[in-house]
Order: C-alpha cells, then structure tokens, then sequence
C-alpha cells in the first residue's frame, strides 16, 4: 500500500508507513475516544487499560508495552510511547522518542510540554482519556480541579484549616474597635465595617448618611477582600506547592492596611495639639494575622509533611 504522505510502498496490511510513520490505512475514533481500525475485513479495537499503579506517584507511562502505567493496544502507539510527570508543581507530558510523535492540541510536540485536564492529547492517532485514574490522580493531587464521576469538572475542597482559621479571626477584628479619636475630654472609638458602611458609632450623637471618603473606599475593599479570601481557603486553588490564590489576596489585604496606617499617622501629625489618633489593639492584631497568612501556603506544606 503507497503512503500518501512520502509516497512509500508498504505491505497491504501495515497500517503506519515504515518510513515517515503516517497512518496509511483507513479508520475513524469513536466519540468515546477508542481508535478503530478495519484491516482486512477485521475489526479492531484498542483498548486503554491502567495497569496497577500508585496514586502517590508523580509519573505515568503511557504505550503498547505490559509495564507501562496505561496499556493502551493499538499498532500506532509504541511500546513505551510518552511519560506524564510533574516537575516544579507542574504536570508535563513528554515523548519518548516514539514512531508516530505524540500531539498536544494539535501540534506535535518535540520537548517536555505543560497540560491541563482539558488538553487534547493524542499518541499519534489515538486520543488519550484524560480522565484515566492514572492520568486523573495526578491531577486531582496537583491540580486545582478534577474530573467528577459523571465527567464534569469540579472545585476540589481544601481540608487544610490554618487558611481558614486566619480569615475567620480577620473577619472578627473588622467589627471590634480599630480607632480612638480624642479630643480634649471627648473620645470616639471606629470599627472597621464603621468606615466600610460609612456608619458613625454612636447614633445618639450623630446620625444620618456619612461619608468617609477614602477611608470608606479603603475598608469597604478590605471587608470584600476577606470575605473573598475566606471563600477561597473552602476551595484547593493551589498555584504551587507553597503558594495558593489566598496568599495573593492576604498581600493585598496587607499592603492596604498598611496605606490606612500611614495615612492615620500622617493626619495624627498633621492636626497636632487639637486631638489624637490611636490605633486599638485589635487594628495590630488584624495586620499581624494577615501578614502571617501570606504564608498560609508555606505553613500548610510544611503541616501535611509537603503532601499538600
């Protein structure tokens, strides 16, 4: 049979050219993703198989051959065909060298490239499942997402607890007190949700809508912030082994805290003897925890022994 491709005469039951390894005889890929093949009037059909494999492991080979981690039984995949490893917390795919290449969202690769679960990888004409227990253990372990039992993609839940311990002391901070004002014999002491709702503490005295101006903007931020960084830590939004979207939002917390520090202080100075600012012990405390958890993600790896 003449290859299309190179024009190579192949024996008529061949079905890869021996010489620049194109498919040369005909078939199609069933929507389930299992290669079939008519040779001869005989039907065949490859089949992926997981062999025994452990979900701590950080490597999958995948080809033709019994000892590899997925069996898959089609002419086309070599005998030890690709490799899927993780490397710096990212998972990679790599060719092993293999007759017909093995294809990443249509473009044949020739180094180690990154993948997600939703990457369409073929070894050579043969679509890969990634939703193999030996491909999806990998995902589930380092990714942020898995495949559910039905196929659909899923938030995985964190069961880490430090994250959580540290937003859910933020979030009590923001209502105890953060500021003193003094003047003369008169004091007025501010929350924070006092400046993120643009509320005055004491209603007695002076009620109505208030307007806190950048104050206002600042902690109304911060108080979304938390409940953001709160909500997540529920969720495994890992970005590396030590570092998660938490982290991000914790140093952004921080850095806008300390901007409504300096400002507190540069107004403090500005009116002198007419009156003070104090900050209450609460204002630290919540600065602390939130500096502390910009580490969140290093603390946790270190906790579950670097299995996080």
């Amino acid at each position: 049979m003449k290859c299309s491709k190179c024009g190579r005469e192949n024996k008529t039951d061949e079905t890869f050219c021996a010489s620049c390894g194109s498919r040369i005889s005909s078939g199609t890929v069933s929507p389930e993703g299992t290669s079939q093949k008519f040779s001869g009037g005989v039907k065949k059909t490859a089949v992926v198989q997981p062999i025994g494999f452990d979900r701590n492991f950080c490597e999958v080979f995948i080809g033709r051959g019994s000892n590899c981690d997925i069996v898959i039984n089609d002419d086309g995949v070599s005998t030890k065909h690709s490799r899927i490893f993780v490397e710096n917390d990212e998972i990679f795919i790599e060719d092993l060298r293999s007759l017909n290449g093995t294809y990443v969202n249509g473009r044949r690769i020739s180094s180690r490239t990154k993948i997600g679960l939703t990457s369409k990888v073929f070894l050579g004409n043969f679509p890969l499942d990634m939703r193999n227990p030996a491909i999806s253990s990998i995902f589930a372990k380092y990714g942020t997402i898995a495949f559910s039992d039905s196929g659909v993609l899923s938030f995985r839940v964190n069961p880490n607890w430090s994250g959580k311990l540290f937003y859910f002391a933020m979030v009590i901070f923001l209502f105890l007190p953060w500021l003193t004002i003094k003047g003369g014999t008169e004091s007025i002491t501010f929350s924070a949700l006092d400046f993120a709702f643009n509320k005055f503490p004491n209603k007695d005295v002076l009620s109505g809508k208030l307007d806190y101006g950048p104050l206002h903007t600042m902690f109304l931020s911060i108080f979304i912030l938390v409940l953001i960084g709160l909500f997540l830590n529920f969720f495994k939004m890992r970005i590396a082994a030590k570092f998660n979207w938490t982290n991000i939002v914790s140093l952004i917390i921080f850095i806008l805290t300390l901007v409504y520090m300096y400002i507190v202080s540069s107004v403090d100075t500005y009116i002198g003897g007419t009156g003070s600012f104090a900050h209450n012990f609460s204002a630290f405390m919540f600065i602390f925890i939130c500096f502390i958890s910009i580490f969140e993600g290093v603390i946790e790896y270190y906790i579950n022994a670097n299995t996080y």
